[in-house]
């Protein structure tokens, strides 16, 4: 494992008895929604996780840029397939926001410095630290397909 990368061996280790999975790391990517998508147009199951190291060429809300350079943080995008297909589902950006933060609380130094700004950054002490992203990735066979993302600075 290159030190540069997040052990893929030990995350799946650690997602074992999940329905996380398949699980793949690369160094760099363009943008891990984007390839997550087009695996799932491809037929990849519910729970496929991508994770980089760089990535280049990524969107962000209100299609926004998004690029972590290498080594600085680790991008994520898990495929869902959520039913029933309703409109509801779209609250599913913000209880992500709600995850990341909540998760960075666990091992923030302080976990009253961790905040969420609305509705997707996720603050410690006051400056951004990571963001998440919900992409609708519906098709007219599956109108219920979702990509989540997070970005997390090291």
């Amino acid at each position: 494992m290159s030190p540069d990368l997040p052990d893929a061996r030990r995350i799946r280790d650690l997602l074992r008895a999940s329905m996380w999975g398949p699980l793949e790391v690369v160094p760099t990517t363009g943008s891990t929604n984007a390839d997550l998508a087009e695996r799932a147009r491809s037929g990849a199951p519910e729970g496929a996780v991508l994770i980089a190291s760089e990535q280049t060429a990524g969107r962000g809300r209100l299609d926004r840029q998004w690029v972590s350079p290498a080594g600085s943080s680790v991008s994520m995008s898990l495929l869902l397939r959520p039913t029933p297909a309703f409109p509801q589902w779209g609250w599913l950006s913000l209880l992500a926001g709600m995850a990341v933060a909540a998760a960075l609380s666990d091992v923030a130094s302080s976990a009253g410095s961790v905040t969420l700004k609305w509705p997707n950054d996720v603050l410690i002490g006051g400056g951004r630290s990571a963001a998440s992203c919900l992409n609708a990735l519906s098709t007219p066979t599956e109108p219920g397909l979702w990509s989540a993302s997070a970005s997390t600075l090291r």
